[in-house]
């Protein structure tokens, strides 16, 4: 049987939150555990947000140019 959280993606959009991000991320993790998609769209672009991104298997980082 399909798990439910299989059809959920989970999006998050960040400025300069990394500390913010990386709690929100393991909250995530300990609450669905690895099977939704989460995409992280970050509103200044780092390598930081990057690197806590590429730590979650099932997370993508999307740069995005600017904050509008």
């Amino acid at each position: 049987m399909i798990s439910p959280l299989n059809k959920v993606s989970i999006l998050v959009v960040t400025y300069k939150g990394d500390g913010l991000l990386k709690d929100c991320l393991e909250s995530v993790a300990a609450t669905c555990g690895h099977e939704p998609q989460i995409v992280v769209v970050d509103n200044s672009p780092s390598d930081g947000t990057r690197a806590i991104v590429s730590t979650f298997q099932n997370a993508r980082y999307v740069a995005s140019p600017g904050n509008p």
